[in-house]
């Protein structure tokens, strides 16, 4: 999310404007409200939040302040976040399963010789 472009708008005064998340100097606070829908994709059943309101504490170049901004586009944000962590996770699921079954054959080496 650092480089997408971000279409922000202030909730003090209701202007627009874009920026990266560094350019905006966004903070970590933030307030959502969202909906999770369960759906069925590829056979495999998913909770997907879908935001009502999402907002984060941003610097406004109109209020030059940190002020509270809503983001636009998150529910297409949050899709791209998660199609871009889905080969770490299938690598993080692989590499549990196979740390397991050496554990497993270790422990019966060890079982057998001692």
């Amino acid at each position: 999310m650092e480089n997408r472009i971000l279409h922000v708008s202030c909730r003090k005064y209701g202007r627009t404007f874009e920026g990266t998340q560094n350019s905006l100097k966004m903070g970590i606070m933030h307030k959502e409200i969202s909906s999770t829908k369960t759906k069925i994709k590829g056979g495999a059943v998913v909770n997907e939040p879908e935001y009502i309101s999402y907002a984060r504490k941003v610097y406004c170049p109109y209020c030059k302040s940190m002020e509270w901004a809503d983001i636009q586009d998150i529910d297409e944000i949050s899709e791209e976040n998660r199609q871009a962590v889905r080969p770490y996770l299938i690598q993080l699921i692989i590499s549990v399963i196979a740390i397991s079954t050496i554990y497993s054959l270790l422990a019966k080496l060890v079982s057998v010789i001692f």
